[in-house]
């Protein structure tokens, strides 16, 4: 049997660099649905 993180959800979350708005898919082109604003992947490290 395999451990799985019962913390771990499926699918990506995308945060706003903007406005913080946090969505699960990055639609509309990398755009956040509320201001416009670029999205980043949080399952991606960053700076």
């Amino acid at each position: 049997m395999r451990e799985t993180d019962p913390d771990h959800s499926e699918g990506t979350v995308y945060v706003c660099r903007e406005c913080g708005t946090g969505v699960k898919s990055a639609g509309q082109g990398n755009k956040c649905p509320d201001c416009g604003g670029p999205m980043r992947n949080t399952a991606v490290p960053h700076d």
